[in-house]
């Protein structure tokens, strides 16, 4: 993206921050979900009922987080075309959520030895 000249003008573009940020919460949820399917999977295999109740809360989330994004990014944009300054409400508690849903199952299913 960058060379000895500095930044490539042609791939940066400042307008489409608003669409960067949308494809990193759809990428998020995707983790998650691979997470959160992994857990699952593990919790039925093993029949451990923590497991697979993390893993189907976190493929939820992952779905909540999709429709979030979605939401947002449609928000944004309109913001961003009228002149205003567009605000994240809960998207860092959103992403804390996620985060901590994919680290508690994932310490569940190391501690059942899987």
């Amino acid at each position: 993206m960058s060379g000895v000249g500095g930044p490539n003008p042609t791939s940066w573009r400042p307008g489409h921050y608003v669409e960067r940020t949308a494809f990193a919460w759809r990428r998020t949820a995707l983790s998650l979900l691979a997470v959160a399917g992994a857990v699952l999977r593990l919790g039925t295999l093993d029949g451990s009922w923590l497991a697979a109740a993390l893993g189907a809360g976190g493929c939820l989330m992952a779905v909540v987080l999709v429709v979030i994004s979605l939401f947002r990014h449609r928000r944004t944009e309109l913001a961003v075309a009228v002149g205003l300054e567009p605000r994240a409400r809960w998207s860092v508690i959103t992403a804390v959520l996620a985060v901590g849903c994919a680290g508690l199952a994932t310490l569940v299913v190391l501690a059942s030895g899987g």
